[in-house]
Parts: structure tokens; sequence; C-alpha cells
């Protein structure tokens, strides 16, 4: 991420040069500062049979090992959707099919966001419970 500080502060130095105002430094430091600083809102919750993803403390995904009916892992892209051959591909991560309120909704977890640790773990939580319900008992 350091190196995307390259640009915004080269255009500093041009404007403190050229006499230019503080409004242009500002237009111009506001979207790198945001591109640095959104990944680090993001915050990974991992429960007894349930995963929680939450965004500045607001949650945006509330998964429960019974609503989860298939866990793949691959290339995800942005929408969540895994890719075996990578070719529209943003890194690697778990693209999770879940039924919420009657409708089929598919969730991405990348690997860059929470790393492989993270992954593993949201995958063995939401596997084994699955795998447990659907045992028939005599």
């Amino acid at each position: 991420m350091i190196p995307i500080l390259f640009f915004p502060l080269l255009f500093t130095v041009a404007m403190i040069l050229d006499g230019e105002g503080s409004l242009y430094l500002f237009l111009i430091w506001i979207p790198f500062l945001l591109l640095i600083l959104i990944p680090l809102g993001y915050k990974l919750e991992i429960e007894n049979n349930s995963v929680k993803n939450k965004f500045l403390s607001f949650s945006i995904m509330k998964l429960s090992s019974m609503n989860v009916q298939s866990i793949n892992y691959g290339g995800i892209g942005l929408w969540g959707g895994v890719y075996p051959n990578r070719p529209i591909t943003h890194g690697e991560g778990l693209s999770i099919l879940a039924s919420v309120n009657g409708l089929s909704k598919i969730y991405g977890i990348s690997e860059k966001l929470y790393g492989k640790e993270a992954i593993d773990q949201v995958r063995l939580t939401l596997k084994t419970t699955q795998q447990f319900d659907s045992l028939d008992v005599l």
C-alpha cells in the first residue's frame, strides 16, 4: 500500500513548487487515503456455528451453518463468484452459497482482507456443523 502514496506525494510536491491552492491537495489526498483506510474497517467474527462480517461495526453478513448450501474455494471475483481459471479475479477466497429468507445468495470472503488462517477457520466452522446436521440418526 505504500507505493500508492507515491502519486499524491508527487502531485503535492509539484503543487507546492507551482504555488497552487490547498483545495487541490485535499482533492488529491482524499481518494488515496480512502483506498488505504477502507480495508482496515472490515472485521470477521467466528462463533460456534456462525460467521459475522462487519464493516465499521455495522453487520454486513451473518451466516449460520444451517443456511449454507455450498462452500467453494478458488479465485474470487469482485461480486463473490469463484473462478478456477482466474481471468477476472482479485485473489483467492471463499464463495459461500447460502439461503437467506428463502432466497439464495452468494457471499465472498477474500484472503487478501482476512488472511488464509481466517478463511480456513470459516470453512471449518461452516462445514463441520453442516455435515453433522445431515447425518441420519437411528
